[in-house]
């Protein structure tokens, strides 16, 4: 087994030992996420008969005393949905309150409960490639998965005929029956092995480069050395692949 394989399977097998301690970091929780700006945020996903993602709702009671006084304010400060998204989400009527389509504009009350869908149909323009996926982890709002050498992460251009790992994940999604863009947290070269994070909605995408700039989401990287080093700390400045 070559050094780079050692140095892949190691980084896997380390992650997956500590999946469960990870969770409330690299798990992007809607329910964990909403909780940061407000504890009275309350965040479910709604399932169909099929166990399938039919909707995919952010819920947010309003309480006595709430700041909070307008329907746009709760959306951005308490959600924290962006601009973009909420011109979008305005656009396709699925913000609610008291299960009514409502206006951005409109004054809440205690006792309101707004419900925003933001399970958005998109049109993903990457042609669908059947290949075999190393899928770490898995939820409603994330898709880890461990790139192999070689295979770059995005088409070059759109005469590019080399597969990518974005062909293959939207084939993935295709079969699903699910419509997501693809949308990489992070990126690593063709040549390099690695995990890579890619958010399933606009949404989850915005959320959890949140909480990266927020330092609650770190990357931390693990790299099998062959020798002794000369001391405890340095510089190496040679190429990694």
């Amino acid at each position: 087994m070559s050094l780079r394989a050692q140095r892949g399977n190691l980084y896997v097998s380390a992650f997956k030992k500590k999946i469960a301690a990870l969770r409330s970091q690299l798990h992007f929780s809607r329910y964990r996420t909403v909780l940061n700006y407000m504890s009275t945020a309350k965040v479910e996903l709604v399932k169909g008969n099929n166990g399938n993602m039919d909707k995919n709702e952010l819920f947010y009671f309003i309480q006595d005393g709430d700041t909070c006084l307008y329907l746009r304010d709760v959306l951005k400060y308490r959600l924290g949905i962006s601009r973009s998204l909420l011109t979008r989400l305005k656009e396709e009527q699925r913000i609610r309150v008291n299960n009514q389509i409502s206006r951005t504009d409109y004054r809440l009350q205690a006792g309101d409960l707004v419900t925003v869908d933001i399970g958005l149909q998109e049109q993903n323009p990457i042609e669908p490639v059947d290949m075999q996926l190393d899928i770490v982890y898995e939820d409603a709002d994330l898709l880890l998965l461990n790139k192999p050498p070689g295979l770059a992460v995005i088409p070059r251009g759109r005469n590019s005929k080399d597969p990518t790992l974005a062909n293959g994940v939207s084939f993935y999604w295709m079969r699903q029956g699910a419509a997501c863009l693809f949308r990489p947290i992070n990126r690593l070269d063709k040549d390099t092995s690695g995990l890579i994070l890619i958010g399933k909605s606009q949404y989850a995408h915005q959320a959890i480069f949140r909480q990266i700039k927020q330092g609650i989401l770190r990357r931390t990287y693990l790299a099998v050395v062959e020798g002794g080093p000369p001391g405890e700390s340095g510089c190496i400045d040679l190429p990694i692949a």
